[in-house]
């Protein structure tokens, strides 16, 4: 499924000379897919298993918790992974896994802000969770679509009935010049929502932005994500060049 959003930003402080007199707004387009298959459709993806990419997310957030406040969580976390140890020393891998689960919880709970395990420019938007094909490059020809990736962590959880967990984010976009200019700042620019029976932790987020208008050269695009279910934000940047 597709949803197409649509914002207009107008073109302030003269940015763009000469082409303003032309194209006095820029629009920009951010198209979100939510992907109704797992099917891995190049060889070249990362289709990530279930239990190894809960292992991904335990040691990333983890670390990158750790990273933002860590004498918050250090003792408790300490305590839970000794409770971790003992369990598999007792050969109770499922209590084990379950306790594990429980620590990453706790440090996700702790997270001030919104983070991101990962952030990467793709070939087209993924299918699930670490089932991508990464672009090799930055570079794009005029009005082709900008596909990216991000893995968000620390986000909080909605209950919208029926047993269900709710994720969801408002996502801002601020378009830079080579020099740090602001040429565009769209709040709302869209929207990403999930909704499933588990606090699931993991969560792709597919954003494709179609820059009309835009003239070659480069340019930085900002991507926030507000939460919907916490106050925390988010923030990754993403150099790109547009070419002839």
């Amino acid at each position: 499924m597709e949803t197409d959003y649509t914002a207009e930003i107008p073109n302030e402080k003269g940015a763009w000379t000469g082409f303003v007199s032309i194209v006095p707004i820029l629009a920009i387009r951010c198209l979100v897919f939510r992907p109704s298959t797992n099917a891995c459709p190049r060889l070249s993806c990362r289709k990530v298993q279930p239990e190894m990419s809960m292992l991904k997310s335990f040691a990333l957030v983890i670390t990158a918790i750790f990273s933002f406040a860590p004498l918050a969580v250090a003792g408790p976390v300490a305590d839970r992974a000794a409770g971790v140890e003992a369990r598999l020393a007792n050969g109770d891998y499922a209590a084990a896994v379950s306790e594990a689960r429980d620590i990453l919880s706790a440090v996700w709970d702790e997270s001030p802000g919104l983070g991101f395990t990962d952030t990467l420019l793709v070939l087209e938007p993924a299918s699930g969770f670490g089932i991508y094909n990464p672009r090799a490059d930055n570079v794009y020809k005029l009005a082709e679509p900008i596909v990216i990736y991000a893995e968000p962590f620390g986000f909080g959880y909605g209950s919208p009935g029926e047993g269900l967990f709710s994720i969801g984010f408002f996502v801002d976009l601020q378009v830079q010049s080579d020099s740090g200019e602001i040429l565009g700042d769209v709040p709302n620019v869209t929207e990403l929502d999930m909704s499933s029976r588990y606090p699931n932790k993991e969560f792709q987020a597919n954003i494709t932005y179609n820059l009309d208008g835009v003239p070659a050269g480069k340019y930085r695009l900002i991507t926030t994500l507000r939460d919907k279910n916490s106050a925390k934000i988010g923030t990754f940047e993403t150099d790109i060049v547009i070419a002839e």
